[in-house]
């Protein structure tokens, strides 16, 4: 990502020191604050050395096991000549805003205004300016709550322009799946943010695919209305994955796989039905296959993770013994009362 859009080499920093200010920084000494590391002062006596007026006592002793320790980004210094707070769109290529957007649009970024946006020179054209992105601490967000004002350049003429081939065949080459792993390694993300990553790539390179602008892809992930309170399209969706899903899972009634294929089926577009598109064989083999083509795990909460009472009554059978046989239940056809050995028939049989 960060090497097609420009941003800086950036890693995850951790750091304490007694001069850190912590919790209640921005208080005064009589609400509470610099109450906290080796420089903290309080109200008591006796008075510091040489001090004045209320007993104020300083504190000079270092206590290593209270110092709070501060998570931050560090990141190569780049050298610009301005930010977008000084230069209008219209010194830009379209390139150089597509880039941006394509970015904001995968992390959902939520603070994206003209001062993270540092502008370089081009060497060979002195007119034009190259973007530089900083300043990415509202990325990979747990909401999903980005509005129209989050994007400095939702409103750019730029992003009304189609795609290059270089940026077209950047987004269509996108494996998500990688990313996905390498940010649950590297940045131990997991949950709603990893959900959200991976629709807004999704959402991403289907809209890309069908020809739409990054304008057009941009108005479906964010908020449009005024005060930024009305869900967006993308927000709907993954609202309504979430609850299909669940749905699935808690629902003994029916066949996992047959739940995953009603999943996609309420997912699938309306333009992908009037043209009449029907799922290949392979593709419908392959979703009810076993209980694996149906990953839900993103949505199950931490606490009952893999708790599920479809995968409970599995496991309790595989320790009795029962459930060898290997059914394969039609794909909309309700199950009987217990369909568990036919659950665990699948799960012997991969």
């Amino acid at each position: 990502v960060g090497a097609f859009s420009g941003a800086p080499a950036t890693t995850l920093a951790e750091a304490r020191h007694p001069a850190f200010n912590s919790n209640g920084a921005r208080l005064k000494l009589s609400e509470g604050g610099a109450a906290i590391g080796s420089h903290s002062l309080t109200l008591s006596s006796p008075l510091a050395p040489g001090a004045t007026g209320s007993g104020v006592h300083v504190s000079t002793s270092h206590h290593s096991a209270v110092l709070a320790k501060k998570v931050g980004s560090f990141q190569d210094f780049v050298y610009a000549d301005y930010t977008m707070d000084d230069l209008s769109p219209s010194k830009l290529s379209v390139d150089e805003v597509h880039k941006i957007a394509i970015l904001d649009i995968r992390l959902m970024n939520a603070d994206r205004n003209s001062a993270n946006l540092l502008c370089r020179r081009k060497p060979e054209d002195p007119d034009h300016f190259e973007l530089v992105p900083i300043d990415h601490g509202y990325c990979l967000r747990t909401v999903c709550d980005v509005c129209w004002f989050d994007w400095c350049w939702l409103d750019w003429p730029q992003l009304k322009k189609p795609l290059s081939k270089k940026s077209r065949d950047y987004v269509l080459g996108l494996d998500i799946e990688a990313d996905v792993r390498m940010l649950r390694e590297r940045l131990h993300l997991k949950g709603e943010a990893i959900d959200y990553f991976r629709a807004s790539s999704r959402l991403l390179q289907a809209g890309v695919k069908a020809g739409l602008t990054l304008y057009d892809i941009a108005v479906m992930c964010c908020r449009n209305d005024d005060g930024g309170e009305a869900c967006s399209k993308m927000e709907e969706l993954t609202s309504m994955a979430a609850e299909l899903a669940a749905s699935a899972i808690a629902n003994g009634r029916w066949h996992h796989s047959a739940a995953a294929a009603s999943l996609a089926e309420q997912l699938v577009s309306n333009n992908d039905v009037s043209l009449g598109d029907k799922p290949s064989a392979k593709t419908l083999q392959i979703m009810f296959k076993s209980a694996s083509s149906a990953n839900f795990s993103s949505f199950i909460s931490d606490k009952n993770e893999c708790t599920s009472p479809r995968l409970k009554s599995n496991s309790a059978e595989g320790k009795d013994g029962v459930g060898d046989e290997t059914e394969q239940p039609p794909g909309a056809v309700q199950s009987s009362g217990s369909d568990s050995s036919s659950d665990a028939g699948l799960e012997h049989e991969n």
